[in-house]
């Protein structure tokens, strides 16, 4: 009997982007050199890691609601949103969204090669990780069967105000806008691989299109990834 691979605990993040006639959302094709899912494209996202469950109150800007799920899975995703695509989901000291400068290129570096933390860093710049604008989409585990497993936890956001993605090299081969009933359309004809929670993720968005996002209804998945 084979024991299951324990899965990991991960965090994606559905990136939006309503400036444009439509929901557009930002997806990245993972390189065809990557263990799981080589050549899929996906949401921006990765593992919980433990310095995720250490991000200090103060530096955190929660909204009136209790947070859904566990805060470590909130962080992990503005992180993940963070090192992959450099979109930054936080506000300084007067409450405005922070802007981009010419240091977040090499932050992103570093925290990337495990030189800082992503917690270092906010805490560095005083100011505050803005989780209230990461609404909760639902989960999803991978099946038994399969050598790499995930606990994933979904989330939405909008693109902040004067910031715009610019993916990484490492673990991203190409990143686009693009409208969810379109990306599906690419994977039906077998242009895109996609995984099934993505697919339904896009399906919802693409239902719900021009929604605001608290309306979306929270994904609670019950199936496993094919």
């Amino acid at each position: 009997m084979v024991i299951p691979v324990k899965p990991k605990l991960s965090a994606t993040v559905i990136l939006i982007n309503r400036a444009q006639k439509g929901v557009q959302v930002y997806m990245t094709k993972r390189p065809e050199t990557m263990k799981s899912y080589p050549g899929h494209y996906v949401f921006p996202g990765g593992k919980v890691m433990d310095s995720d469950s250490y991000m200090p109150s103060e530096n955190i800007l929660f909204d009136q609601l209790k947070p859904e799920v566990d805060i470590a899975f909130y962080v992990a995703a503005a992180r993940e949103l963070f090192e992959e695509i450099g979109v930054l989901l936080c506000v300084d000291r007067n409450g405005l969204p922070v802007q981009p400068d010419s240091t977040w290129a090499d932050v992103r570096k570093s925290i990337m090669e495990g030189e800082s933390s992503f917690v270092e860093f906010i805490n560095r710049k005083e100011v505050k990780l803005n989780i209230k604008d990461l609404h909760y989409f639902g989960h999803r585990i991978t099946s038994l069967q399969k050598p790499y497993r995930f606990n994933t936890k979904f989330f939405l956001a909008d693109l902040p105000s004067h910031q715009e993605p610019n993916p990484t090299t490492t673990e991203i081969e190409s990143g686009l806008w693009i409208k969810p009933k379109q990306a599906i359309q690419l994977h039906e004809s077998g242009m895109v691989k996609m995984v099934m929670p993505t697919i339904e993720a896009l399906t919802t968005l693409f239902r719900y299109n021009g929604e605001e996002l608290p309306m979306l209804p929270v994904i609670e998945y019950s199936k496993d990834y094919f």
